[in-house]
């Protein structure tokens, strides 16, 4: 079988868990002995290649086509007339430039693909309007319209900020539903995902595959170290949502309980949620090697994961730390 596979990032074994995904994807590939042609994008803009182990898949890597917003003036205008003028949510704007675009028009027209995957919503800014022969598979990431909603329902009412949201979100919902009528098949890694409003008409279509982490041959044991680890990056809304909470909510009402409870967050530094001054018994480690991560891991007595758990015949939220097994959930 030959498969075009598609990817808005650049797959590795660290990083953020999309990359990780994605990274496990082409290993499944290549487990099976699929011949697949693979194009990613450098979306962080860091001269990122892909593995060496992926060499057969004659992988090839595109520059983003948007600056990031930091970047300066210009970098900012061009961010303001994608957001009023733009049909695509910025995220997938961020990856779509014309001559990726025409690259894969050629690619699909001359070459006699039998599949074609897109992993992860965003890459479907390269396909979307060029005819395609093969089916294509969705694999889904998140649904990503929710995470767009919680977040403008988040922001402060009539702020500038909401109403960037909101412009996001519905610019989302229109192209996730858009993919979702497209798609052969869509492939979720979270069981949770499932059910929710997008896929209603499209569950003829779904399949979950579990995106599960590998076994450590070092086992964890308890220290009694008194310390909790987060790991995540405020880059990605939800996480950004559960630190806040961690560091306004969570952490003040612990430390009233004992004082000697730390709290380390791995992936996000200070800057990153806008604070300037440390806060007591919480460490920003940012992002750090894989070694330190997994001393970490062995090291910290409880690792926390605080979900958001929705529970549609009752209309209610609630936050807890710990797993949800019978209403829908997602991560904070």
């Amino acid at each position: 079988m030959k498969v075009l596979h598609l990817s808005p990032l650049v797959p590795d074994v660290s990083g953020t868990g999309g990359k990780r995904a994605v990274y496990n994807h082409l290993e499944d590939l290549q487990r099976c002995g699929a011949r697949v042609k693979a194009v990613m994008v450098d979306v962080e803009g860091i001269g990122e290649q892909c593995p060496d182990c992926f060499r057969d898949f004659s992988p090839v890597v595109f520059p983003r086509a948007l600056p990031r917003v930091g970047k300066g003036p210009i970098a900012k205008l061009s961010a303001v007339a994608q957001l009023i003028f733009g049909p695509l949510p910025r995220s997938a704007a961020v990856i779509a430039s014309k001559h990726i675009r025409d690259t894969l028009h050629r690619l699909v027209a001359g070459d006699n693909f039998d599949l074609v995957i897109v992993d992860h919503l965003n890459a479907y800014a390269l396909l979307d309007g060029i005819p395609l022969s093969p089916p294509f598979f969705y694999i889904a990431h998140n649904i990503e319209s929710d995470v767009l909603r919680d977040r403008y329902q988040q922001e402060k009412k009539w702020s500038v900020d909401r109403i960037i949201a909101r412009i996001e979100h519905w610019k989302m919902l229109r192209f996730e539903r858009r993919l979702i009528a497209q798609a052969a098949k869509i492939i979720l890694i979270s069981s949770g995902d499932k059910h929710a409003p997008i896929l209603e008409s499209a569950q003829h279509k779904v399949k979950v595959w579990p995106e599960l982490p590998s076994p450590k041959q070092t086992k964890w044991a308890y220290k009694s170290t008194k310390s909790m680890l987060f790991v995540g990056s405020a880059e990605y809304f939800p996480n950004k949502e559960a630190i806040l909470w961690m560091i306004q909510k969570l952490m003040p009402e612990i430390r009233r309980i004992d004082s000697t409870i730390t709290l380390t967050l791995v992936g996000t530094s200070k800057q990153d949620v806008g604070l300037i001054d440390d806060i007591p018994g919480i460490d920003f480690s940012g992002f750090v090697s894989d070694e330190r991560l997994q001393a970490l891991h062995l090291a910290c007595d409880l690792f926390i994961c605080p979900i958001i758990t929705e529970c549609r015949s009752l209309r209610r939220k609630s936050r807890f730390v710990g797993l949800s097994f019978s209403m829908r959930s997602r991560p904070a």
